[in-house]
């Protein structure tokens, strides 16, 4: 009888070992939700790559950084007027940017791993420190304009159309996504009567890294495209 129970409780071991890490498949500029602990550390690690930095929005917690693994651990801060949700943005060592939205939940200290899809994020970051920030955003701009394949870029073609001026039809045709900058093609087309002129200044917005148009000059009907190079942390903060 005895060999018997003890035979029980070597099987029920495995029940008490401690709980599952949280896996999240994410991509640069996502969304990424997880439930930790309420009382006790939650550990948050980026699967092949580091945590350089985090920018609060809500919520009131304490964070200890592991400068060996590139981990942080945070604990939730028991308030008057506590948040159920934790959000807060992780930037990576990669230029990976992800915003967390935590949900507290009654449950043991736990771990979140976030894993970015693919290879993708790596080939984007090597192709991009070929060359100077600002060269490799020429290089985007040029091989957006050749609709050129770029190793490890996501390409979204899908239109939207985008309310900017009375006088031009604006239509985002795509966007290229890389680690560290986005790139956005738009089509203007001149729906007025008379020649429309404008600046591509007008494109300008937080996070803006350059802009190049095909022609700043455009007669009754006639297109151009438009070209905007932005930086992909700075874009996820807005």
């Amino acid at each position: 009888m005895r060999n018997w129970i003890l035979g029980l409780l070597m099987l029920a071991t495995p029940l008490l070992s401690p709980a599952a890490p949280q896996i999240r498949v994410a991509e640069n500029n996502s969304e990424v939700v997880a439930a930790i602990s309420t009382d006790e550390p939650t550990r948050i690690h980026l699967v092949g790559d580091r945590i350089k930095s985090i920018k609060k929005k809500t919520g009131d917690f304490t964070v200890s950084n592991d400068n060996k693994t590139g981990d942080i651990y945070i604990t939730p801060m028991k308030t008057v007027n506590t948040r159920k949700t934790i959000n807060l943005f992780v930037v990576s060592e990669k230029g990976m940017t992800y915003q967390l939205l935590l949900t507290k939940t009654d449950m043991p200290g736990g771990q979140v791993f976030i894993k970015n899809v693919g290879a993708n994020a790596d080939l984007a970051y090597q192709w991009e420190i070929k060359t100077p920030y600002k060269a490799s955003a020429i290089r985007l701009y040029l091989s957006m304009s050749k609709g050129e394949h770029i190793p490890g870029y996501t390409v979204n073609l899908s239109s939207k159309i985008v309310e900017l001026w009375d006088e031009a039809f604006v239509m985002r045709e795509g966007t290229y996504s890389g680690a560290n900058m986005v790139g956005e093609i738009y089509r203007i087309t001149n729906t007025s009567d008379v020649k429309l002129v404008f600046e591509e200044r007008e494109f300008n917005r937080k996070g803006v890294i350059g802009v190049k148009a095909n022609k700043l000059s455009l007669a009754p009907d006639e297109s151009t495209m438009v070209y905007v190079i932005l930086d992909a942390d700075k874009l996820a903060r807005m």
